[in-house]
């Protein structure tokens, strides 16, 4: 349903544009590439898409965190107005943990081939929504010409 609303969004603005197009047309004519290039530049469904394949890049480079060792380090300093007997007046503490998941069940490498694949579907997505809007764009501008040749012939 939401590709549908996509899609019908998509042709009413390729409709206006190509619109704004016909009443400048003797202004200024346009050429059917720079007609696409037009498009692409200002479609916003485009821009979302893009937004969603860095999404899906991110969540690809987290699950691959999830296979790296981790390292946690910590230092803590006290320094004591009032002593207690045994104790002295600064001390400090460092510590560091090194931990790897050496078996998780399969459960990281799993999650690493998901986002991969969900990556690759955006990538894919991104595509045929480009190829779609050019296809939309090049309809309506052989519409366009068509109907400015039959408005000559009249």
């Amino acid at each position: 349903m939401m590709k549908e609303s996509r899609i019908l969004l998509v042709g009413k603005t390729i409709k206006i544009l190509l619109a704004s197009f016909l009443l400048v047309s003797s202004l200024h004519a346009i050429d059917i590439n720079n007609a696409v290039n037009i498009a692409l530049e200002n479609n916003f469904d485009l821009d979302s898409q893009k937004s969603e394949v860095d999404k899906s890049k991110e969540s690809k480079n987290a699950a691959l965190g999830t296979m790296l060792p981790k390292i946690d380090l910590k230092y803590t300093f006290n320094k004591r107005d009032e002593l207690i007997t045994g104790q002295i007046k600064e001390d400090s503490t460092a510590s560091a943990v090194i931990s790897y998941n050496l078996f998780n069940g399969f459960t990281d490498i799993f999650n690493y081939q998901s986002a991969t694949a969900i990556m690759k579907a955006q990538v894919l997505s991104l595509e045929a929504l480009k190829q779609d809007i050019k296809l939309n764009v090049k309809q309506r501008y052989i519409a366009v010409l068509n109907a400015q040749k039959s408005y000559k012939t009249y």
